[in-house]
C-alpha cells in the first residue's frame, strides 16, 4: 500500500497523504483524520529508503564503540539511542576494536552506510588515525565525540574534566589523613587514562609537596584481574600504602579483592576511590567511592547536539566541558 493508495481511496492528493505522514502542516482536520484512519486501517509503513532519496537523509546515526563489553560506555550508548529513537532516528552501533586502524575502519564503514552523523564513544577516538578518516571520509557530516576532541569543523565534543577529578580525590584521601598513595590506571593510551594520571601528580603536589612519594602502576589489563595484581603487586612492593585511587572502577573492584586477601581491612586500613561512577561502585563489597564522569550527562548532550544539528538548528559551540562530582561511599 503506497501514499498513492491511500490518496485514491481518501479522494485527495499524494501530496496531502505525505503532509499527514510527515506530520506537516496545510491539511485541514477533518480530511487529516480521514487520511489517518486509512493509514492505520491498511497499516501503511513509510518506506524509509523511498524518503531518504528525496529528503537526502536517512534519519540514521552512526556510533562507534572500541569495546562493546565496556559496560560504562554501553550505559551511554542506551541513552543515546533511546532520546534518539525518540525522535524518529535509528542507530547503527559498530564494535571497532582497540586499534586506531579499527576505529578509522568504523569510519569509513559508516560513511558507506550513508549515516547523517556520527558519535564516537571515548577519547580513544581522539587520535591522528581518527582524525584523517573524518577528513577523508566524513568531511561534511556532523561527527561528536563522548569524553574528546578532535580540531576538526565537523566536529564537536563533550568533556569530562576527569584530571580536575582525579585531583579531588586526592584531596579527599588527605582529608582522610592518608599519606601512602597508589595510583593503578588502565591503558595510558588514552588521552583521558594520561589525564587523570596528570591529575593524580598534581593531587599530590598540592596536598603533600614535591617530596612526597607516590607510586604508579601503569597499562594495567581493564578487568578485575588487572585491578588484583596491579594491587597485590603494589602491596608487595610499597605495604605502607594506605590510599588507593583506579582509573576504572571495575580496576577498583580487583584491587579490593587484593587488599582483602593480603588481610587488611577497608577503608580502615586502606581507601579505594575509582572512577566511572558505575553499577560496578554500587554493587561490590564494601561499596566503592567512586568519581562520577557524568557518562548519562555526556550522552543527553550529546543526543541533544546530535538532534539540533540534523535538524537544522546546530550548535556554534564545538567543545563543552562538563565537571566530575565524587560519590562517596563505603571505601573512604
Amino acid at each position: 500500500m503506497t501514499i498513492y493508495d491511500i490518496a485514491k481511496k481518501a479522494g485527495v492528493s499524494a501530496s496531502s497523504v505525505s503532509r499527514v505522514v510527515n506530520n506537516k502542516p496545510g491539511v485541514n482536520p477533518e480530511t487529516r483524520e480521514k487520511i489517518k484512519k486509512l493509514l492505520k486501517e491498511y497499516n501503511y509503513v513509510a518506506n524509509e529508503a523511498a524518503r531518504g532519496l528525496v529528503t537526502k537523509s536517512n534519519r540514521m546515526v552512526g556510533i562507534l564503540i572500541s569495546d562493546i563489553r565496556s559496560i560504562h560506555l554501553t550505559e551511554g550508548v542506551w541513552e543515546i539511542t533511546r532520546i534518539l529513537s525518540s525522535k524518529g532516528y535509528c542507530t547503527l552501533i559498530l564494535n571497532t576494536g582497540n586499534t586506531d586502524e579499527g576505529r578509522a575502519e568504523g569510519v569509513r564503514t559508516m560513511e558507506e552506510r550513508s549515516v547523517d552523523a556520527l558519535i564516537l564513544m571515548g577519547s580513544m577516538f581522539e587520535n591522528p588515525r581518527v582524525q584523517e578518516a573524518i577528513v577523508q571520509y566524513m568531511p561534511g557530516k556532523p561527527v561528536f565525540i563522548m569524553n574528546g576532541y578532535l580540531n576538526l569543523p565537523n566536529v564537536q565534543g563533550v568533556v569530562s574534566n576527569e584530571r580536575s577529578g582525579i585531583h579531588s580525590c586526592v584531596d579527599l584521601l588527605a582529608q582522610k589523613g592518608r599519606r601512602r598513595l597508589c595510583y593503578i590506571s588502565d591503558n595510558m593510551v588514552r588521552i583521558s587514562s594520561r589525564s587523570k594520571k596528570l591529575g593524580f601528580q598534581e593531587g599530590i603536589r598540592a596536598n603533600f609537596g614535591d617530596d612526597t612519594p607516590y607510586y604508579v602502576y601503569e597499562n594495567v589489563s581493564a578487568d578485575m584481574t588487572g585491578g588484583f595484581g596491579a594491587m597485590m603487586k603494589a602491596l608487595h612492593e610499597h605495604p605502607d600504602i594506605d590510599g588507593v585511587i583506579c582509573s576504572m572502577d571495575i580496576l577498583a573492584c580487583g584491587a579490593l579483592q587484593a587488599i582483602r586477601e593480603s588481610g587488611r581491612v577497608v577503608p580502615r586500613d586502606i581507601s579505594v576511590i575509582g572512577v566511572d561512577n558505575s553499577e560496578f561502585a554500587e554493587t561490590c563489597y564494601p561499596r566503592l567511592t567512586s568519581l562520577d564522569n557524568m557518562i548519562i550527562e555526556s550522552s543527553v548532550e550529546i543526543s541533544t547536539r546530535v538532534i539540533s544539528n540534523l535538524e537544522g538548528s546546530p550548535s556554534s559551540v564545538r567543545k563543552i566541558m562538563l565537571f566530575t562530582r565524587i560519590m562517596e561511599r563505603d571505601t573512604t
